[in-house]
């Protein structure tokens, strides 16, 4: 079941399958239309979901004429040529054949061991993201650096932090926060700038997006990896969306052996 011919194989038998099951006429004379059963079990059944409720009679039978209508209009657009160049019935016919190939995928069930396989693999993915906390002083846009150092060793002897320092929006203190969280409120890269920092000590300058700050870590968590069972519905998820983009991708590449591209000779100018 690993190997792609296998995948392709099963793939091209299901389209066969749901061709079949359609109910479809296969006569396109266009003097023939042929109503089958199964057509007006379907054109029931989304009546109901719509509705709520089945169709009457006289509905079921504007629902047939309808459809018969239809039917007409498309062979007779066909007849004349009025698919050739259409992006959107390109585009939509194109949906149709990949939805089919992800319509088998969706329905495959990993195994436990596949499932371990493709979290081993993305391992980066689940990791839990590591947090800071932190207090921070923000001594405006362009401090002079004599400025930032008188703050600092106020500060390492024991000033509130509070007392000193710009009038800011920004919070004085962070507690354990995300990389998107910190970077939210103080700018692209601040959390990076800070996560090398040693905790308990006044640092800086560190700027932000908004100035410079001097800032004292106070606490973080490590980043660290997860338990599979703790995340196996995620994983699981993930490896649904993976295992369909391959097979519709693989189910592609199949089909397009059958091809031979020809394409423009290159401009020589």
């Amino acid at each position: 079941m690993r190997e792609p011919l296998v995948h392709f194989l099963i793939v091209g038998a299901f389209l066969f399958v749901v061709l079949e099951a359609s109910g479809e006429e296969k006569d396109w004379r266009p003097g023939k239309i042929v109503i089958t059963e199964e057509t007006v079990d379907r054109l029931s059944a989304n009546f109901e979901a719509t509705w709520r409720r089945s169709p009457d009679q006289r509905e079921l039978n504007l629902l047939i004429e309808d459809y018969v209508r239809e039917e007409i209009y498309v062979r007779e657009a066909l007849a004349l040529g009025l698919d050739q160049d259409d992006a959107v019935i390109r585009k939509r016919l194109r949906q149709k054949m990949e939805f089919v190939a992800a319509s088998f995928a969706a329905a495959m069930e990993p195994t436990e061991e596949e499932l371990r396989e493709f979290f081993a693999e993305n391992a980066d993915k689940y990791v839990i993201e590591g947090a800071l906390a932190f207090q921070q002083v923000f001594l405006g846009e362009r401090p002079h650096e004599a400025r930032v150092v008188a703050v600092r060793k106020a500060l390492a002897d024991g000033t509130d932090p509070m007392t000193i320092g710009e009038r800011t929006m920004l919070p004085s203190e962070i507690g354990l926060s995300s990389a998107v969280t910190i970077d939210n409120s103080f700018g692209p890269g601040f959390y990076e700038a800070v996560i090398p920092l040693e905790a308990g000590e006044w640092h800086g300058p560190v700027s932000s997006s908004f100035g410079v700050h001097i800032v004292r870590v106070t606490d973080r968590k490590e980043p660290a990896a997860p338990d599979f069972k703790k995340v196996i519905v995620a994983v699981r998820d993930d490896w649904r969306r993976a295992n369909i983009e391959r097979i519709v991708e693989m189910n592609f590449d199949r089909l397009r052996e059958h091809y031979e591209i020809s394409l423009p000779e290159p401009d020589e100018k």
